[in-house]
C-alpha cells in the first residue's frame, strides 16, 4: 500500500493546465454533483493495452488490490474484448491505446472547493512545487486562434447513411442506433493545454476532464456519467435527448417542456435505459436493479439533456468486471447493443478511439467515477491534428435532417467556447 501524506492547500479553483504542458502524463476529472475533482500527475505504476484482446482481465489483475487511487481511460474498441461479436472496423484513425490505467505519483484532490495535495513522503517537495505552479495566474493572451474544424462527412452523405440505418431499423435489426460524424483540423498540439484552460473555465460540464498521455491529449466537456461506484453499489446515468438553450427565459422553458414530452426523445432514452438495466443485471444482486429517475431534463450552459438514473447493488464484484459488463455504454451504441455496434462500424468506417470511451478514477474505498467521452477535442501530437466527433440516435420516429442538426448543435457547444473572448481569472 502507498503511504501518502496529505497537505491541505486551502480553497482553490481550477488548475492551470498550460502549466502542465511539459508533463508526459496527467488526468483531471470533475465530478460536479459530488463537488469533487481530482488531478493525477506522473505514474508510480501503470497498465497499458494497445489492443482490446484480454484487456479487461489484464486490467483487473494489474489493479486487483485497492491500495491507492488509480486513474485512466478506456477506449471504445475495448468493446471487442467485452463483446467480440460486435465486429471490427476496417480503418484505424486513432493513436490512443485501447486502455491505459495508472497510479498517480502526485495527486491534487478537491472536496467542496478545498484542495489537498496527496503525495509520498519523498515526493512532498516536488508536489508542493507542482501545486505552486498549478495555482498561479493563467495568461489567456498566450493562446493562438483555434483552427477551423472541417467536417469529414457532408450533409448529403450523412443523410444517405442515415437512410441505410433507418432501413435496418425498419427490418427490425435494431431499434436505435448511435451514428457519429467527425470534424478535423491541422493544429499546433502544443497549444492544447491553453485551449483546455479556456474550455474548462467557460464550461459547466459536470463530468469534464483533461487528459494527456504522451503525444495525445483530450479536452473533454462531458455532460454524461457512465458509471459511479458508491458504498452501496453502482449508478449509471444514460443520456439521450437534447435541446438548445435560449437566452429568452420563456423560450428556454418551452425547450425544456418540448424535450420532456417529445415521444421520439423519450423512446431513445428509455431504450438506452433498458439496455443499461440489462447490462447491470448481469452481476447485480437479485432484485436490486432499479430506475431511480426516468427521462428527467437537466439544463447546462449550452444545452438541455434528458437523463435517466439506474442503480444496482453489486456486493464484492470486481469493479473492472462491472465496467466490462456495461461497456461500451448504451447511449453511444444502440439497442440491441451488439447489432447496433456492427452497423456503426459499417456506417462510420473507422475506429472511434477514445471517443465513446471513458475517463475516470477508482478510489481505494471502493468508490469511483467514469464519464462518457463526448463533446471532446482529441489532439494527436504525432500528426498535429485535432478532431471532434458528435452523434445522435437514429430511431424509426426520427427526422434525419434534425439528427444532422443535433450533431451540429453538440459540436457548436464545444467550438463556440473557443470562439469567445478569453476568460480571465477571478
Amino acid at each position: 500500500m502507498s503511504d501518502r501524506i496529505v497537505v491541505p492547500l486551502g480553497r482553490r479553483g481550477l488548475p492551470v493546465f498550460s502549466r502542465l504542458g511539459q508533463e508526459e502524463l496527467f488526468l483531471f476529472r470533475r465530478t460536479a454533483d459530488r463537488e469533487h475533482a481530482i488531478l493525477g500527475v506522473g505514474s508510480l505504476r501503470s497498465f497499458r493495452a494497445e489492443g482490446p484482446a484480454g484487456a479487461f482481465d489484464r486490467w483487473s489483475e494489474a489493479f486487483r488490490e485497492r491500495d491507492d487511487v488509480s486513474m485512466g481511460h478506456l477506449g471504445y474498441e475495448l468493446r471487442l474484448d467485452s463483446e467480440p461479436r460486435s465486429g471490427a472496423p476496417p480503418v484505424a484513425r486513432t493513436s490512443w491505446p485501447a486502455l491505459f490505467w495508472f497510479v498517480p505519483r502526485i495527486i491534487v484532490e478537491w472536496e467542496r472547493g478545498e484542495a489537498f495535495l496527496k503525495v509520498l513522503r519523498e515526493d512532498e517537495q516536488a508536489g508542493m512545487e507542482l501545486a505552486e505552479r498549478l495555482f498561479g495566474p493563467w495568461d489567456p493572451g498566450r493562446m493562438r486562434a483555434f483552427p477551423e474544424l472541417r467536417l469529414l462527412v457532408d450533409e448529403q452523405r450523412y443523410l444517405e447513411r442515415a437512410e441505410r440505418a433507418l432501413s435496418a431499423i425498419q427490418r427490425g435489426d435494431v431499434y436505435e442506433l448511435n451514428y457519429c460524424i467527425e470534424r478535423q483540423a491541422a493544429c499546433l498540439s502544443i497549444q492544447a493545454p491553453h485551449w483546455a484552460d479556456r474550455c474548462l473555465r467557460l464550461s459547466d460540464a459536470p463530468f469534464a476532464g483533461v487528459y494527456k498521455l504522451g503525444d495525445q491529449m483530450a479536452v473533454c466537456l462531458s455532460p454524461e456519467r457512465f458509471l459511479e461506484f458508491t458504498q452501496d453499489g453502482v449508478l449509471a446515468e444514460p443520456m439521450k435527448g437534447t435541446r438548445p438553450r435560449s437566452e429568452d427565459p420563456g423560450t428556454d422553458q418551452d425547450m425544456i417542456d418540448e424535450l420532456r414530452k417529445d415521444p421520439k426523445e423519450r423512446a431513445e432514452n428509455i431504450m438506452a435505459t433498458d439496455v443499461m438495466r440489462n447490462d447491470l443485471s448481469r452481476f447485480a444482486r437479485a432484485g436490486t436493479v432499479e430506475v431511480r429517475s426516468l427521462c428527467e431534463v437537466r439544463s447546462m450552459s449550452s444545452v438541455h439533456q434528458m437523463v435517466s438514473v439506474v442503480h444496482a447493488r453489486i456486493g464484492d464484484t470486481d469493479r473492472t468486471q462491472v465496467v466490462r459488463a456495461c461497456f461500451p455504454m448504451a447511449s453511444m451504441t444502440g439497442a440491441p447493443k451488439v447489432r447496433a455496434m456492427q452497423l456503426i462500424d459499417e456506417l462510420e468506417g473507422g475506429l472511434r478511439g477514445l471517443f465513446s470511451g471513458s475517463l475516470g478514477y477508482l478510489m481505494p474505498d471502493g468508490s469511483g467515477d467514469l464519464n462518457v467521452v463526448i463533446r471532446t477535442l482529441l489532439f494527436d501530437g504525432t500528426k498535429d491534428l485535432v478532431s471532434l466527433m458528435t452523434g445522435s440516435a437514429l430511431t424509426a420516429l426520427c427526422d434525419p435532417v434534425q439528427e444532422w442538426e443535433e450533431c451540429d448543435l453538440k459540436a457548436r457547444s464545444v467550438i463556440d467556447l473557443l470562439r469567445d473572448e478569453p476568460a480571465t481569472e477571478a
